[in-house]
């Protein structure tokens, strides 16, 4: 998936299970769920309003993509000319999440040194690897 989603060597890939993306995010009400990939022309098997963060067009299916949604609380709206309402804070302990990072095949040593101090810093006991991959 390197070619799909970079061109630049300075990338990494971070690695987590289900069970520690519940831990890190478990203070926030989160609904968790699998994308269905489907034509754009299939109808949906269920419809609420988060209904359409769930569903992708088929071509992306590749992907295997888990999404995340935190739901509006009581006391917030979203407007559509407002950007600030296009995507809220969630609290993630980044100690818990992450559990790998992997780096590009080709990412430079001091890349690889920032990455690994940032790591240390911010991901607890992560290990950073080289991908094998190109």
């Amino acid at each position: 998936m390197w070619r799909e989603y970079t061109t630049s060597a300075d990338s990494v890939v971070m690695t987590t299970s289900m069970k520690a993306l519940q831990r890190a995010v478990a203070e926030q009400r989160i609904v968790v769920s699998r994308v269905n990939y489907i034509s754009e022309s299939a109808p949906r098997v269920e419809f609420s309003h988060t209904t359409p963060f769930f569903y992708k067009d088929r071509f992306f299916s590749f992907e295997n993509e888990l999404r995340l949604l935190r739901p509006l609380l009581e006391d917030e709206q979203v407007l559509v000319e407002n950007e600030e309402d296009f995507g809220k804070a969630v609290s993630v302990n980044m100690t818990r999440l992450i559990h790998r990072v992997i780096t590009h095949k080709t990412m430079s040593k001091s890349s690889i040194a920032a990455i690994e101090s940032l790591t240390s810093q911010f991901c607890g006991r992560a290990c950073v690897h080289p991908s094998v991959l190109l």
